[in-house]
């Protein structure tokens, strides 16, 4: 398994916007899928975001209580493959983290596979059996069918589309806008995407928005994280964060030692009442750019390798 890291906050960033106030994560969450920063000052997605967002707030607490506990397995699962955690959206706008959800085009589980894509990544889905069903194997199918696509594509983004809509329909649209920038392809005059994969990519991205922000900067507030992180470090900000799933026996103060943060930062970040850990559980990791950049390009390293 790969090492668990991943996951920039950057505390800064382009000039306020009414989103980039509202959804302080935004940084994160465009790079996590290869989108320009620039993004968020979108027109068609400052409009959908705006006619959205309390709509996919009730949804994204609906989905979140409803599947809590299945979170943590996709998220896990997903880290340790070395893909974003940020993926657990896809899932969460296909299904709303049902294990049993259906469309009415006769797409099942969390990730909503047809039986031909199913059978393609050796998912049974015979009478008495659906391994769509089930989080564990579905979950590994998408990670395997979400890399193919970049692999295809090249962008995480562009993946995600051609999740929706197929592979060929989203290689005709590029061709016809002759470009791939999400911005361009998801323009509503030129439509050289379907309505339904135009909103899909918006969907998950101000899911992403309000899921990340939530977690992360809300209570603790964006400005109580900065000043903790202010005041705890020295010479050098511990100013990003990195994922870290806890294995047997570790404590707070090692996985502080081990990534060159503070036991204090990582209690006041994740929001702990005690010191007290749980096996598998994720925690956000102060530390410094040094060590953020570092941990990436270890990252980097072990996917070129993983390819060759």
């Amino acid at each position: 398994m790969r090492k668990l890291l991943l996951a920039l906050l950057l505390l800064g960033g382009l000039e306020a916007s009414p989103l980039t106030d509202k959804f302080p994560a935004y940084a994160y969450v465009l790079s996590e899928f290869d989108i320009d920063n620039g993004y968020i000052y979108d027109a068609g997605f400052e409009q959908y975001a705006v006619r959205h967002e309390k709509q996919m707030r009730r949804f994204y607490k609906k989905a979140l209580k409803r599947g809590e506990e299945l979170t943590r397995v996709v998220r896990g699962a997903l880290l340790d493959d070395g893909l974003s955690d940020l993926f657990l959206y896809v899932s969460m706008v296909e299904s709303g983290m049902k294990t049993d959800a259906v469309s009415y085009k006769k797409a099942v589980g969390l990730w909503q596979f047809m039986p031909k894509t199913a059978l393609h990544y050796k998912l049974d889905v015979s009478g008495s059996i659906d391994e769509r069903c089930d989080p564990f194997c579905a979950t590994e199918a998408a990670m395997k069918h979400l890399e193919h696509l970049h692999e295809k594509f090249g962008r995480w983004y562009l993946a995600v589309m051609a999740y929706n809509c197929g592979e060929g329909r989203l290689q005709k649209a590029i061709n016809r806008a002759q470009s791939d920038d999400l911005a361009i392809l998801v323009d509503d005059d030129a439509k050289f995407l379907p309505k339904e994969t135009r909103d899909y990519i918006r969907k998950i991205v101000l899911l992403a928005l309000i899921g990340e922000s939530e977690t992360v900067f809300d209570t603790p507030s964006a400005s109580e994280t900065k000043d903790a992180f202010n005041k705890e470090s020295d010479t050098t900000a511990l100013s990003h964060l990195l994922l870290h799933r806890v294995k047997m026996g570790e404590t707070l103060v090692q996985i502080a030692s081990e990534y060159g943060s503070s036991a204090a930062m990582i209690r006041r970040v994740n929001r702990l009442d005690s010191e007290n850990l749980l096996l598998g559980q994720v925690l956000l990791v102060p530390v410094s750019r040094e060590r953020f950049d570092a941990s990436l390009a270890d990252v980097a390293g072990k996917r070129s390798s993983s390819r060759d």
